[in-house]
């Protein structure tokens, strides 16, 4: 008989990958010992969120895009898993010269705007959307998941998909040449790019035409009160079906014997015994820090090694009362001239450009989040990790105080900044908290605060290992983004649950 540190299956994280692979794992195999082992009270890591005198803020993600038709909530249904969602319209808003233009999933409410704005793109835009829903059509019937294409796949694609033939070796700059002539309209979709950390001359055709055809077509979902409720739901779902989660715990060391996981050793010196291990944590770090170097081949470690990470940035939390938001769409940008390829250059050199900001009203998509007279507002700021020599923190552990002058003043520059749409803002502010790079490689051990882990061009890796019985889960391995996070979790929790099926045989 097992005592209670000997466990089937270890998950490090309950980001929303490693609550994914549990859930897979718990609904299909009831009498499995799972065990979610989390640094953090709560779980989701990226996909979560916190309060502050009773007033709820999103931690990072803020909607799923077209999660109602997807195949992540497909699986979850099937699991006997459900959240409502509330589907956030417009999708996103660009504020420039004192006016909104407002990107839509209904097709028809998008080319109002487009006519209204640009008539003379209108018809080029109907043509590009068209383009890019043929596109994705071709990706869905040959069930691509991933950038990384099988042998077998890319001769389906030669012989049977004309679109991805087409477009295959493209990049998403060409298309958008090709149908659109007018620079602003270019860059209204090139923020879509903005999402992968990646130009429009960097990232696909075929991954940007999905991503695009997705969302003006199906749109961005929200979880019915907020993130953290959605994490908390797949949490609550997964211990309904026996799996444990262990909170405020860390591991430090994933133990390997002989080139097979044998459990994982915690920061209190803890040993929990497993047979098998699923890293939903960074990737970097569960190679070099939890396993070790000496474990793995040198050209996986240089693959590794040579990984430019995604995008990262400063959150603004702020609580403000007796203001009328309600006219403002939920998700918008202040973007004034700023091409968003540009951006990505000066981010890439260093710069922390105020002149972008999104901002998110999350009670303008779930009404219920307001408290009385009081709401809260996130703004977002693309920021390097590195950034003012490190956002002047000598102390990593330690915030010194020309960190936080600092971060006080960045405060009043971004708010500044969102007053040219929203007057007077300031006057209404009753809390902020600013989230720094730093503060998300503290909370969700995420190297260098990367929201989205890898970089989405470059490929990692499969999610078996190269260690017997270790799996990986989440960003790391499958790109950034929730549904894509949560699909990967899903996946590695069938391929575990089918091998433990065929051993009890």
């Amino acid at each position: 008989m097992r005592n209670e540190n000997e466990f089937d299956v270890i998950i490090i994280g309950a980001g929303i990958g490693g609550l994914g692979a549990g859930n897979f794992l718990q609904a299909k195999n009831p009498e499995l010992k799972t065990l979610i082992i989390e640094q953090n009270n709560y779980p989701g890591g990226y996909v979560s969120g916190f309060t502050r005198k009773g007033i709820y803020f999103d931690l990072g993600a803020e909607g799923m895009l077209n999660f109602e038709k997807s195949g992540s909530n497909k699986i979850l249904n099937e699991l006997g898993f459900n959240h409502p969602v509330i589907q956030i319209e417009p999708i996103e808003a660009n504020y420039r010269n004192n006016d909104f233009l407002k990107m839509y999933s209904s097709r028809d409410k998008l080319l109002i705007e487009i006519e209204t704005k640009y008539p003379h793109e209108k018809e080029n835009v109907v043509k590009f959307l068209n383009e890019c829903d043929a596109i994705n059509n071709e990706i869905i019937a040959l069930g691509i998941t991933s950038p990384k294409l099988s042998f077998r796949k890319l001769l389906e694609i030669i012989f049977k998909y004309p679109k991805l033939r087409k477009y295959g070796l493209l990049k998403f700059s060409h298309l958008l040449d090709r149908f659109l002539t007018d620079e602003n309209v270019k860059n209204l979709f090139k923020f879509y790019c903005t999402w992968l950390a990646l130009k429009s001359n960097e990232i696909t055709a075929p991954i940007a035409a999905n991503i695009v055809s997705e969302a003006n077509t199906f749109g961005i979902h929200y979880p019915v009160g907020g993130m953290l409720a959605f994490a908390e739901n797949l949490a609550d779902h997964y211990r309904k079906n026996g799996g444990q989660i262990q909170y405020k715990s860390k591991v430090e060391k994933i133990i390997i014997s002989k080139g097979a996981v044998k459990g994982v050793k915690l920061s209190d010196g803890t040993i929990v015994k497993s047979t098998w291990v699923i890293s939903n944590a960074d990737l970097q770090r569960t190679v070099f820090d939890y396993v070790g170097e000496e474990n793995f081949s040198k050209p996986y470690l240089k693959n590794i090694k040579r990984k430019d990470l995604s995008i990262t940035g400063a959150l603004l939390f702020l609580t403000v009362e007796k203001i009328d938001l309600t006219r403002y769409p939920p998700h918008f940008n202040i973007s004034e001239e700023i091409d968003f390829d540009c951006l990505i250059d000066r981010l890439r050199k260093g710069y922390f450009d105020y002149e972008f900001l999104g901002v998110r009203i999350p009670s303008n998509i779930d009404p219920n989040l307001e408290v009385g007279n009081k709401k809260s507002m996130i703004i977002l700021a693309f920021t390097p990790f590195d950034w003012n020599n490190n956002w002047k923190a000598k102390d990593k552990i330690e915030r010194k105080s020309d960190y936080k002058q600092l971060k006080k003043e960045v405060t009043q520059k971004i708010i500044a900044n969102v007053e040219k749409a929203i007057p007077n803002l300031s006057e209404h502010i009753i809390f902020s908290e600013l989230a720094t790079p730093l503060t998300f490689e503290r909370y969700n051990l995420a190297s260098k605060g990367a929201w989205y882990a890898t970089r989405y061009d470059q490929i990692v890796g499969d999610f078996k290992s190269q260690i017997k019985n270790l799996l990986f889960a989440g960003s790391n391995v499958s790109g950034g983004g929730v549904g894509t996070s949560l699909f990967s979790g899903l996946k590695t929790g069938e391929y575990l649950s089918d091998k433990i099926s065929e051993k009890k045989k």
